[in-house]
């Protein structure tokens, strides 16, 4: 079976990334920079030992956090005409996009108060 390449690429925009940064909150924010930060990525996946039952659940933030945010993303009707591996494709380049102008906004703010 031969694969058809897309007609018309998605487009990440300002204005969903900007919806997604205001979704996500400053928890949110701050919980996908932690994981980016200490993982290298934000689709990580790390184990979770649960003492009480003595059990190793893996940590999947793609299926868990990474579906909040695709979720989202469907329902914002920013997303128009994207199929589910649109979705799949192209969280994590939005979610990395807010950390990224979370980071420049921060440094930007820290340089500012260096001056006053």
């Amino acid at each position: 079976m031969k694969l058809k390449k897309r007609v018309n690429p998605v487009k990440v925009t300002n204005g969903l990334v900007n919806a997604v940064e205001e979704f996500l909150g400053i928890d949110g924010i701050d919980f996908f920079k932690e994981i980016r930060e200490k993982y290298g990525k934000v689709d990580a996946i790390w184990n979770e030992y649960f003492k009480s039952v003595n059990i190793v659940v893996p940590h999947i933030v793609h299926f868990m956090e990474g579906m909040m945010v695709r979720n989202f993303m469907r329902e914002s009707g920013l997303c128009k005409g994207w199929t589910c591996i649109d979705f799949d494709d192209n969280w994590i380049t939005v979610v990395n996009a807010v950390l990224d102008k979370y980071i420049d906004s921060n440094q930007k703010i820290e340089q500012d108060d260096c001056y006053d």
